[in-house]
């Protein structure tokens, strides 16, 4: 028998040196502090999306970004949002919507712990939901 195939070899490259008690410990804590993070995104972006739907901002580009399923949002006054769609699709809707005419923030609502977005044009009907993932400080 090959060393690398020993069945003691992998028996001992699969066990993870955890008590399972411990793991579930650390998953808890790990969702924990994903919760903070997300709240501390929405505690962020909330006076930044009172003012782009108070003021009518329009969006004005849709780039791409790392972040799985992520997009930033620029708006005329310069505001960066990361955004991603509540349907896989959203961000080319939006990206084709902003070709040809004003997309505006409609509204926002903190659900569930999240920023959920409405983006609508007013010479068309229809709507596109998306969740804010970050606010982009860069300028």
């Amino acid at each position: 028998m090959a060393w690398w195939s020993s069945p003691r070899r992998s028996r001992r490259h699969l066990h993870t040196g955890f008590d399972p008690s411990d793991l579930a410990e650390l998953e808890a804590a790990f969702a924990a502090v994903e919760a903070e993070q997300v709240r501390g995104q929405v505690i962020q972006a909330a006076p930044v999306l009172r003012r782009l739907v108070s003021r009518r901002v329009p969006a004005r580009a849709v780039e791409p970004v790392p972040e799985r399923r992520a997009v930033r949002v620029r708006f005329a006054d310069g505001t960066q949002l990361f955004v991603r769609g509540r349907t896989p699709g959203d961000a080319g809707v939006l990206a084709r919507w902003l070709h040809d005419r004003t997309v505006l923030l409609e509204t926002w609502l903190e659900a569930e712990g999240e920023a959920r977005l409405t983006f609508a044009s007013p010479q068309r009907r229809g709507h596109l939901g998306f969740v804010v993932t970050g606010v982009d400080n860069r300028t």
